[in-house]
């Protein structure tokens, strides 16, 4: 599953904006197994709560970020 975070602003070049989070639910049935950044292939921190939804703050986003989130069947 892709995850795209786009920094536009009406200035340029955009401002840096720190401290992003966001929570992703799984497909039905399944769980996730890792979070990493695209296109370097980097681990990205992350935790997962009682209903299997993942929760992470991946840092500054400049202008795009991408991440991949993994899952399996449960």
């Amino acid at each position: 599953m892709r995850v795209c975070f786009l920094n536009r602003q009406e200035q340029e070049p955009s401002l840096p904006v720190d401290g992003i989070r966001f929570r992703l639910r799984p497909p039905a049935g399944c769980r996730f197994t890792s979070l990493t950044r695209i296109p370097d292939g980097a681990a990205v921190r992350f935790a997962i709560d009682a209903n299997g939804v993942l929760s992470a703050a991946p840092g500054q986003l400049d202008e795009l970020l991408m991440l991949a989130a993994a899952y399996e069947p449960a």
